[in-house]
């Protein structure tokens, strides 16, 4: 049975206040601890719990009852992992390693991050004497789909079943037929392509591709400096992107198992085609107001807000990707929370339909004052 226990972070605060201040805050976890312990014994079960926080007080760690279960855990990537591993071992606890998939937050996982974590975890978790591992999969965003993780729940599968530590090469080259009975590697291929983008974008500064930059808004004022420095490797993100939509559609057939998580792929490589293009269009459509107000003329506003315009192609876009998140969630989760994300989908789609209406405003005035706004007056901080 699985305590939790972790994260602890008002320990010591509130009602533990004063007990902290008396036998330390080390002290109130293991107390803590020993109690559950101690309530939960006349079920007869093995009880596991997270060990960040016994880690935090090392010196208390023998002090926890000996048959508890330390799940170490730690989701970076790492050349040596001892430092959450040896002081459960050397006070006697049995214990898992526990990397992570690195997917919460992010519009895709980080598979690079979450192999080399998994890994080298794992690895010296055998070396060690761990029980085994248990792989993590977190949704702290409340819109991180499963169908996204199985390259990783398949290397980690392959780097708990095998001594020493995985080839990561020769998985890679495997991983297709293995999972979907595709002789070359054409899907991995996909995948090491999404994966890609967070590289792109951490080379700009501004971290992976997380659900944060995914929610930007281009005109606010922290979208709009985070616009501009994404805008160098858009084109990039965009290209991995559609090359996978482009594959998917020409090679999905190759996939002779598991082919519905494929939808997973898509749903990920158009979401950050979308926030590619949104960097791209929220950059031109800047350039191209400026340009109307330089002179003083409405040229060029019909490109931003038309029928065809700018802002018209992001709120399809959206609603696209609305109707395709919706059928991806249910594929794999009850109705239960998946109105608290569409909601975002929906407030990003009135948000161009709102945009749309400020540039027919603008038109209008320019007709009647033969002057434009300027932007601030239209709410809009232009990248």
């Amino acid at each position: 049975m699985h305590i939790g226990s972790d994260e602890t972070w008002e320990l010591g605060e509130g009602r533990s206040r004063l007990r902290a201040e008396q036998i330390g805050v080390g002290n109130v976890y293991v107390t803590h601890m020993q109690r559950v312990g101690e309530i939960l014994r006349p079920l007869n079960r093995r009880l596991m719990f997270w060990g960040d926080i016994a880690l935090r007080h090392p010196k208390l760690i023998p002090d926890l009852p000996r048959d508890l279960i330390a799940m170490t855990w730690i989701y970076s990537p790492k050349e040596d992992y001892s430092f959450y591993i040896t002081p459960f071992k050397e006070s006697g606890l049995q214990f898992f390693v526990c990397p992570g998939l690195n997917n919460w937050n992010r519009v895709f996982p980080n598979v690079s991050d979450a192999v080399a974590n998994i890994n080298n975890f794992v690895r010296d978790g055998k070396r060690l004497g761990a029980l085994g591992m248990l792989n993590t999969h977190w949704a702290d965003d409340g819109e991180a789909l499963f169908g996204d993780n199985w390259y990783g729940i398949v290397f980690s599968a392959a780097a708990a079943w095998q001594p020493g530590d995985v080839d990561e090469a020769r998985f890679r080259a495997a991983f297709d037929w293995v999972f979907y009975r595709n002789p070359d590697k054409t899907f991995a291929n996909m995948i090491s392509r999404l994966d890609h983008v967070h590289k792109k974008l951490r080379s700009v500064g501004v971290g992976d591709a997380s659900t944060r930059l995914f929610w930007l808004d281009p005109f606010s004022r922290s979208g709009a400096a985070l616009t501009a420095g994404i805008h160098p490797v858009a084109s990039e993100v965009r290209l991995l992107a559609e090359s996978v939509l482009e594959e998917l559609e020409n090679k999905g057939g190759q996939a002779r198992r598991h082919r519905h998580t494929l939808d997973s792929l898509r749903l990920a490589a158009k979401r950050l085609d979308y926030l590619g293009m949104k960097v791209q269009f929220g950059l031109r459509i800047g350039e191209l107001y400026r340009q109307a107000l330089a002179k003083e003329s409405p040229h060029g506003l019909s490109r931003i807000n038309s029928t065809n315009g700018f802002v018209q192609d992001l709120r399809d876009y959206a609603n696209e990707l609305k109707a395709l998140y919706r059928a991806a969630w249910l594929n794999e989760n009850r109705p239960y929370w998946l109105n608290n994300v569409l909601v975002r989908y929906d407030f990003e789609v009135l948000q161009w339909v709102g945009r749309s209406r400020l540039f027919t405003e603008a038109f209008e005035q320019y007709a009647i004052t033969k002057g434009l706004p300027q932007p601030e007056e239209l709410g809009l901080h232009l990248p």
